[in-house]
């Protein structure tokens, strides 16, 4: 596909996910935030895609939009207590993670998962909490093995890295958008 065509099909892809946002979330603060988020989750997907990295920039974007969001969403977590918990989501899902990709690089005798997405899973357990977070994890797993197949099936030599972050970054938008309603 020729590049302007990729990238008029980006456009309109997250055109699209703007215009969900913002009837999910009506003309908010939290919309404002989500669109942030969004933004962070297309550049870091596309700069994956080409080349294996998530660019910490994006990270600390999303990061700080959710921190500014705060006060504006205090009754969703109700107490300082609250925060505390999406926070130490994120040091839950990122650490776990971390230490079971340092394990499996021990195994594998290779690296298994990069920084940037071990980081990502932790911007994941801020926005998200520990609950949505592990659901969010396993549609992140699932989207991973479907896009490997799909780019092997397309690219049958291709080399063993594989960007997972794009997964991740999906399955963050779907759990953010609807988890509502698929955990329940």
């Amino acid at each position: 596909m020729p590049v302007y065509k990729k990238s008029r099909f980006i456009i309109i892809l997250f055109s699209i996910l703007a215009v969900l946002c913002l009837i999910r979330f009506g003309l908010s603060v939290i919309c404002l935030r989500n669109l942030i988020l969004l933004g962070c989750l297309f550049c870091l997907s596309l700069t994956d895609l080409e080349s294996y990295i998530i660019p910490d920039s994006c990270l600390i974007i999303a990061s700080a939009a959710w921190v500014a969001a705060i006060p504006f969403e205090f009754e969703k977590y109700g107490t300082l207590m609250g925060i505390g918990i999406h926070v130490a989501s994120a040091f839950v899902c990122g650490g776990s993670v971390l230490a079971i990709a340092l394990l499996m690089d021990i195994v594998l005798k290779k690296e298994s998962l990069g920084g940037g997405d071990i980081k990502l899973i932790a911007v994941m357990g801020l926005y998200l909490g520990m609950d949505a977070s592990l659901f969010a994890m396993l549609i992140s797993c699932i989207m991973g093995l479907i896009f490997v197949l799909i780019r092997k099936g397309i690219h049958p030599n291709i080399e063993d890295h594989f960007p997972f972050g794009p997964s991740i970054a999906v399955s963050i938008w779907i759990v953010l958008m609807y988890g509502d309603f698929l955990i329940k």
